[in-house]
């Protein structure tokens, strides 16, 4: 059974710390094996849990595509699925997008943030001395912090995640939390959200990369004192990576440790060619 007590939730995180951290990982993309690769399959151990526990509400907040939201209603069609982009430019180009209409899902422009209203987002049109165009996935309510970076700041409407989920009463809820360093502010919003939550995938740094960012250590005691347990991660970069959790009652959940053996078998497999696992 996997459950905190036996130690193979801790073991699986530590262990994929470590495997994380191999040089040969340094590229995001390649063969050898590509962070993408381990990203995606994340996702779908997340995917299979929300699906495993019937989840009826589901919301992605920095959707982008939304291509998670689209595969998750396909999932559970009975659900009540919403996709959230606070970059205009984004929301304009995918609100019409082919495989929006055909989901079925709730396609919205909102920022997810502390306070309702509005609120400044800033959208990077130069990352280190590259290039971005307006549709890019970093938009973000802080500023980036890099060195050779630039910006167009512009105002959105913003909810609270709790004034937004009010609307959505019906549970067990599924979270993805994708917002460029601003999860804080998320949560800050959020208490009574997080806490009815049952299953939460969120996109965390180690690095402070954004202006008031809150790092990876802060925002996983965060999500302790709602009850949550990390259960698997992946490596984006360096400083950043996606971290599933769930509350403790699902770790005896026969479907939801399938989903995260096979995330974790699959992992190593991946790994093992660079002599880490």
């Amino acid at each position: 059974m996997l459950t905190a007590a036996n130690g193979y939730v801790t073991s699986t995180m530590g262990q994929h710390a470590s495997l994380f951290t191999h040089p040969g990982l340094k590229s995001v993309g390649g063969a050898s094996p590509p962070r993408t690769t381990i990203t995606n399959l994340l996702v779908e151990c997340y995917a299979c849990i929300v699906a495993a526990i019937q989840a009826r509400t589901v919301v992605e907040i920095g959707a982008h595509e939304a291509s998670f939201s689209c595969d998750i209603k396909a999932r559970l069609p009975d659900a009540t699925v919403i996709a959230l982009e606070a970059n205009p430019h984004v929301f304009e180009h995918y609100c019409n997008a082919r495989h929006i209409k055909a989901a079925d899902i709730s396609y919205e422009m909102c920022a997810i943030s502390d306070t309702d209203g509005t609120v400044e987002f800033n959208i990077p049109t130069l990352v280190a001395g590259a290039t971005k165009p307006l549709t890019n996935m970093m938009g973000s309510l802080g500023r980036l912090s890099l060195p050779n970076s630039a910006h167009e700041t512009i105002s959105v409407k913003a909810e609270t995640l709790d004034t937004f989920l009010s609307s959505y009463p019906n549970d067990p809820l599924a979270i993805w939390i994708d917002v460029e360093g601003m999860v804080d502010r998320v949560l800050a919003g959020g208490t009574a959200s997080v806490q009815r939550a049952s299953v939460v995938i969120c996109e965390v740094e180690t690095a402070q990369v954004w202006g008031g960012q809150a790092t990876a250590a802060n925002i996983m005691e965060r999500f302790s004192e709602h009850g949550f347990v990390p259960i698997a991660r992946d490596c984006q970069k360096a400083f950043q990576f996606n971290v599933l959790l769930v509350k403790p009652n699902l770790l005896a959940n026969p479907d939801v440790e399938a989903a995260v053996r096979s995330y974790t078998g699959k992992t190593e497999s991946l790994l093992s060619a660079l002599g880490t696992a």
